[in-house]
């Protein structure tokens, strides 16, 4: 294979990873009733062929930024003055800018002020057997009936235990291609995951597990679930990203999806706006 022809591969494999990914956060913003959609500030537009989502009334990154730029399409100045002007100052923004896309969008990034700190790793694993884990929590598939379980849980870890989070993001439990699995010690919901399955490809998210239930192999063997339901609904490559396994971090994730049969396809560092100090 020549350079020319592993760019392309690596872009054709990026569009795919990055695209699921996409698609996914569209599909939640969609799910949000409408006084949800007004009280969180939830925007979404796609920029350059990218995602843009926002939530002008969370303070989080990882509701506020762009996913995919330069991926779809080439990126300009022009596209980045629409990110800023999407954004406009409401909240913080991180764009993830995966490896393919780095030479022709960074340097656009770095001349209007962006600075990284932090990067996200993206995972794949292509079809394959699923992964043993064992847990002494109890692992289902919820419904419509125990959606605000999910709710709960993943409000708690990303969200703030906010109410209006929590019924924004139990809204997706049952939408098309979306499954959602709760860990539960006893009756109580103590960690959450979900898989989002289109075209052949599955996004694994919104994993979470509440500060006392860890240690207690809930992620493993959610991960384990939403392997089986990946493969049982068509997919045949399935991605999800972690921290970096960086010194000064635990790992922990790194080490689970690692040992789900995931292999690192490439970094993704945040470029964020305004820069962190």
């Amino acid at each position: 294979m020549s350079e020319a022809d592993g760019a392309g591969a690596a872009s054709h494999d990026a569009r795919r990873l990055e695209g699921i990914e996409a698609m996914a956060w569209q599909d939640q913003w969609a799910a949000a009733p409408e006084d949800v959609r007004e009280g969180l500030g939830l925007r979404i537009a796609r920029i350059g062929g990218a995602v843009a989502i926002a939530a002008d009334h969370i303070d989080s990154l990882l509701f506020n930024r762009v996913i995919g730029l330069g991926v779809f399409e080439p990126t300009n100045a022009n596209t980045l003055d629409a990110v800023r002007a999407h954004f406009a100052g409401r909240q913080d923004h991180a764009i993830n800018l995966s490896a393919p896309a780095a030479a022709q969008v960074q340097p656009l990034l770095e001349a209007r002020g962006y600075a990284t700190y932090f990067h996200h790793v993206k995972w794949h694993r292509r079809d394959a057997a699923p992964p043993e884990a064992a847990s002494e929590l109890n692992i289902e598939r919820v419904t419509e009936a125990r959606a605000a379980d999910f709710g709960a849980v993943a409000a708690e870890v990303f969200a703030h235990d906010a109410q209006l989070q929590a019924r924004w993001i139990a809204a997706a439990v049952g939408r098309p291609g979306w499954e959602h699995h709760v860990a539960y010690d006893q009756e109580r919901p103590v960690a959450c995951a979900a898989v989002f399955v289109r075209d052949g490809a599955a996004w694994f998210g919104l994993a979470g597990t509440l500060e006392a239930a860890r240690r207690r192999g809930a992620q493993s063997a959610l991960l384990a679930s939403r392997v089986r339901a990946a493969r049982a609904a068509g997919a045949k490559v399935m991605v999800v990203e972690t921290a970096p396994n960086w010194s000064d971090l635990n790992p922990v994730s790194w080490r689970n999806v690692q040992r789900a049969g995931f292999e690192v396809a490439y970094e993704r560092p945040s470029w964020i706006m305004p820069p962190p100090a």
